[in-house]
């Protein structure tokens, strides 16, 4: 199981370093470290006090961020009657993926606040956290279908979340948005399936301009490309996925450019949920390296599908070109991304879930120096603004380090081979996972 070393002075001794920014390596650099700090970067050669890393053949880099998580989800469908992944083992998979820094998409404020402040103390080990409250949806909209659904207390969902269905809605919902101390607000406009639901566009534009007016960030999960040029339209500062739904034309690219939202890929996890929710979901090697067996096993071979998950896969899988397509135009448009999971769901796990996205978005055709920057700087300068302490590598920002094998930028595979990583200046031990988390 992973864990937190004691901090330390270290220096990483004749290592590259891909500082996040987007520029080349810089080569053969001592970098120390001391209390949660970088304290330098420099060309090696210099005395250090501090204890020695080797980084011949090595490259440091940001920590990475994974822009759309969901950090208390077990990754298990309830039916399937298989033990899910605990929070804690959770975000110690995030860890050993070289994940320090996650974005939690929708969750009780209450918890996630005392659960980022035990992180930052040392208690917990896991990746800093940010997230916003309860996600707010329409009446009886996405996810409320599905979790009726899934779940036996799937009709909780219905009371739970906070739902808008006129303007009367929108200050009671921001109001305990503004309560709760969050990071960001998120907003759902969907259908899941089809048929259901869905929050009305003009409704959500409203939303959207009264959240950034009280100042929000606004993260929106909007399915269908015309939904999510409106949220864009309506001053949205993120989509929480490259839509599901639809093609982002060429022209389409162009007005999310010119609107300056952000877009999180989660270009994977649609891809296999679509296969998990039609049985034809199979576990990457990654997959079996983080995930117990029998999590896999009730993923790859489901008892049951419900009828509602089935057709959600069907859709998907018609609209697999759609999204490429949609793809290829942002990347064309250069609208700014975000790499994100949507971590933990069932075929979507924390860790193994970031290297296949970015896998996905490299075959896509994005420069591998661009991922980095959509993996570190961009990220942080979003959530923390121009003076975010996280997510490059300088003298003076926090210690959020990863150390792989290799040379990214010229070997993209290296991203995965993570050796070292260093969370707030404590270097996490043992970077293996482990059922010990699973309950």
């Amino acid at each position: 199981m992973a864990r937190f070393a004691a901090r330390e002075s270290i220096a990483f001794v004749d290592i590259d370093v891909v500082d996040g920014r987007g520029g080349p390596a810089l080569r053969h650099q001592d970098v120390v470290v001391a209390g949660d700090r970088i304290v330098s970067v420099g060309p090696t050669g210099g005395l250090l006090n501090a204890r020695l890393i080797d980084g011949r053949g090595k490259t440091l880099l940001p920590g990475y961020v994974d822009a759309h998580a969901h950090v208390g989800n077990s990754g298990v469908m309830e039916s399937s009657g298989v033990s899910g992944l605990s929070t804690d083992a959770n975000l110690q998979r995030w860890l050993l993926a070289g994940v320090t820094t996650v974005f939690d998409m929708s969750g009780a404020a209450p918890e996630l606040n005392e659960l980022a402040e035990r992180i930052d103390d040392g208690d917990v080990v896991g990746p800093r956290l940010f997230h916003t409250h309860l996600l707010i949806t329409g009446k009886g909209s996405h996810p409320i279908p599905l979790a009726r659904s899934l779940a036996s207390l799937g009709f909780l969902a219905e009371y739970v979340l906070p739902q808008v269905g006129d303007d009367a809605d929108i200050a009671r919902v921001l109001d305990v948005a503004d309560d709760q101390l969050v990071d960001f607000v998120k907003i759902v406009i969907d259908r899941m399936p089809e048929g259901t639901p869905i929050l009305d566009r003009s409704l959500m534009a409203r939303l959207v301009q009264q959240a950034r007016h009280r100042g929000h960030l606004v993260f929106v999960h909007a399915g269908d490309v015309d939904d999510a040029v409106a949220a864009a339209q309506a001053g949205a500062t993120a989509l929480a996925h490259l839509p599901w739904r639809g093609i982002i034309t060429s022209a389409k690219a162009q007005e999310l450019k010119s609107s300056g939202v952000v877009v999180v890929t989660t270009v994977a996890m649609w891809e296999s949920l679509s296969r998990a929710s039609t049985g034809a979901f199979r576990a990457s090697a990654e997959d079996r390296a983080f995930i117990p067996a029998a999590m896999l096993a009730s993923v790859e071979k489901p008892s049951v599908i419900a009828a509602d998950v089935a057709a959600v896969g069907k859709e998907l899988r018609d609209n697999v070109t759609n999204r490429q397509a949609s793809l290829q135009a942002l990347l064309g448009a250069g609208v700014p991304l975000l790499v994100g999971t949507d971590a933990s769901l069932p075929s979507t796990w924390p860790g193994s879930s970031y290297f296949a996205e970015q896998r996905a978005l490299l075959e896509a055709g994005l420069p591998v120096g661009e991922l980095i920057v959509d993996m570190t700087s961009r990220p942080a300068h979003l959530m923390a603004g121009a003076n975010a302490d996280f997510g490059v590598v300088e003298a003076g920002k926090c210690a959020d380090l990863v150390v792989v094998d290799g040379d990214p930028l010229a070997d993209p595979s290296a991203l995965g081979r993570i050796r070292l990583v260093v969370r707030a200046g404590r270097v996490v031990e043992d970077l293996r996972p482990s059922d010990g988390g699973v309950h």
